[in-house]
């Protein structure tokens, strides 16, 4: 008659045989018991079933935590997709993390592994193959008897503090996973990490390849700047009283964005999952109509053509750095996805366009896939600093060579850079000395405030053709 009840007791839940033992004002844990009325049971006996309900515990409380989790992400899960949801969520996103739901999901794939073995040893004892023994179920779930209680002692300050998240929640899990110990552990610790870094992954993937800052609970490193223009979060103006741009907490949501593919599933984001995300902010002068009705932001008052964005809009947040993720990487993940919404929003003549092949993205999102793949299946889950910093770099360098062809060469930055050295710089000396010539009698004159510049400009046409 115990059996059952041990049974459901290793599936966190309590009954008459085996109780629920609330903590106490003294700091004593709630935990699993068996019950003190159960006379015939021998000390050794107690003592075993003992320890092998504390795994059911352990099992209750990580449970609860998945399903905390799960709850936490139906809002973000549930939010609408399509052009009209790209200009719907500016504000950061009230609770949850994309890495808490990643850690979730490889916590979950232990607590399926574990209930699977539950169901297997109820098949032996009712086959007779296990006998009804605490020994005998101890050793059964000797497999578990590490793993699981650890792993609910690691995780006991990510559940009881649900502000833990981000950066912290990785160094966390990188400091638990060093201070493991056993082996069996360090590489649970060590997989439900790599799963927290495939959320990274895929922010940087939405970032790096589409321009796109998928950060709703603000953990990702880039973060938007106050001040800097554009949509998904990043506004003109608010600049404090010395001038600096304030920092927002959280990034834009990209169009149709949604965060099952993005942070959980079982893959990177496909190439076409954000791939119309985002083009609002240069090039889709039609959605910005909807959302502001009818004026395009190429009419706005200040646009500036995306030079404060791509100046002051995004920065690399120093306390949001992963464990591995050095400040070099990071800024070169910064400019790559600067120049990835210069390239593929631009204006003007190239309007609804994008300067950037194709290849570009395809290959960047195909290395990006190949790094999580080998992190997470071929390297034990511990994240290889040196493929990483590769990685970027090979996304780098070709976005960063894209934009230098078009500012150097089709731009002509030589021949500006020659007329700013010219005349700015007095690099043409016979040109101002024509100027102040013509311009003597003008000069020898008080100023008119109504008429400086035209009169100021009278010279300088001549000036400019004697020089």
């Amino acid at each position: 008659a115990m059996v059952p009840e041990v049974l459901l007791a290793l599936l966190g839940v309590p009954g008459e045989v085996i109780t629920l033992v609330p903590a106490t004002s003294d700091g004593g844990q709630e935990r699993f018991r068996v019950s003190p009325d159960l006379p015939f049971l021998e000390p050794p006996e107690r003592a075993s079933l003992d320890r092998l309900v504390s795994l059911g515990y352990a099992f209750r409380c990580l449970e609860r935590f998945v399903a905390r989790e799960d709850e936490a992400g139906t809002t973000m899960a549930t939010l609408p997709s399509g052009p009209e949801a790209s200009f719907a969520f500016n504000a950061p996103a009230s609770g949850g993390s994309l890495y808490r739901r990643a850690l979730a999901a490889g916590v979950s794939d232990v607590l399926v592994a574990y209930e699977s073995a539950i169901l297997r040893l109820e098949q032996d004892i009712l086959r007779g193959v296990t006998p009804a023994l605490p020994a005998a179920l101890e050793s059964a779930l000797s497999g578990f008897a590490l793993v699981l209680p650890a792993l609910h002692v690691t995780l006991r300050p990510v559940i009881e503090r649900p502000d833990l998240k981000g950066a912290p929640l990785l160094h966390h899990l990188h400091a638990a996973a060093l201070a493991a110990g056993a082996p069996q552990l360090e590489a649970a610790l060590r997989s439900l990490r790599a799963r927290c870094y495939r959320a990274v992954y895929q922010q940087l993937l939405a970032w790096t390849v589409h321009g796109v800052l998928v950060d709703p609970h603000g953990e990702f490193w880039v973060r938007p700047v106050e001040g800097a223009g554009g949509d998904g979060g990043v506004y003109l103006g608010d600049f404090d009283e010395s001038g600096a741009a304030k920092v927002t907490g959280a990034g834009g949501v990209a169009l149709g964005w949604q965060p099952d593919k993005y942070g959980l599933d079982d893959s990177i984001v496909d190439g076409d999952t954000a791939g119309g995300g985002g083009r609002s902010y240069f090039g889709d002068d039609d959605a910005i109509r909807r959302r502001d009705g009818g004026t395009s932001s190429d009419d706005a008052p200040g646009d500036d053509g995306g030079e404060r964005e791509w100046h002051r809009g995004f920065q690399v947040s120093l306390e949001a750095l992963p464990p591995g993720v050095e400040l070099p990487a990071a800024e070169a993940v910064l400019f790559a996805g600067r120049a990835v919404r210069v390239l593929t929003r631009p204006r003007g003549e190239f309007a609804g366009g994008s300067l950037l092949p194709d290849t570009v993205a395809s290959r960047a999102t195909e290395a990006l896939r190949g790094l999580a793949r080998v992190e997470g299946e071929g390297n034990d889950g511990e994240f290889d600093r040196l493929a990483f910093e590769n990685t970027v770099e090979g996304i780098r360098a070709p976005v960063a060579a894209r934009l230098g062809e078009l500012v150097v060469r089709d731009a002509k930055l030589a021949k500006h850079l020659e007329a700013l050295r010219s005349y700015h710089l007095l690099g043409r000396g016979d040109f101002f000395q024509s100027f102040f010539e013509e311009a003597a009698s003008l000069l020898a004159l008080p100023p008119r405030a109504n008429t400086a510049e035209a009169d100021a400009a009278a010279p300088l046409a001549p000036a400019a053709l004697q020089a």
